[in-house]
């Protein structure tokens, strides 16, 4: 008797766990522990990954092109904690950097408006030229953007 299949209904990607750990020998081990026997040495962190993927790739066949892999390296803690530190000092500097754009942005807008040139509105905000051209172009396709959705 066949399964009833649902159309309409999307299919689940087949997820895999990628266990990456440091080994006696000062290399890596990746290993797929959905997988019984897919593992994979190697002396840098990129090659084990490289390598535990290529088994996957082997063991699952074509199917292995759908499958999701999550990668997840596991260090003792205290040089754990200091990743997951740093990690979060980075999303608040990328958060910080967006916010610094967007408020160069709107000064750049207002400065061109006013009819400062390019070089002018660069000197005035610290950027280049470049950057500030770089910063209108967004705006205004920002602006396009909203104008489009609101149509």
């Amino acid at each position: 008797m066949r399964a009833a299949v649902q159309v309409g209904m999307p299919r689940k990607r087949p997820r895999y766990t990628m266990l990456v750990t440091r080994n006696r020998s000062d290399g890596w081990c990746a290993s797929i522990p959905e997988l019984r026997d897919c593992r994979a040495e190697a002396s840098t962190l990129r090659q084990a990954k490289r390598r535990a993927r290529d088994m996957l790739a082997f063991v699952l066949g074509p199917a292995a092109a759908h499958a999701e892999v999550v990668d997840r390296v596991e260090l003792p803690q205290p040089l754990s904690d200091v990743v997951q530190r740093g990690k979060r000092a980075r999303a608040r500097a990328d958060a910080e950097a967006a916010r610094a754009a967007d408020a160069t942005r709107a000064a750049a807008t207002k400065l061109l408006g006013w009819g400062l040139s390019t070089r002018d509105v660069g000197d005035v905000l610290g950027v280049s030229h470049q950057r500030v051209s770089q910063l209108f172009v967004e705006s205004k396709a920002r602006a396009d953007a909203l104008t489009e959705s609101t149509d």
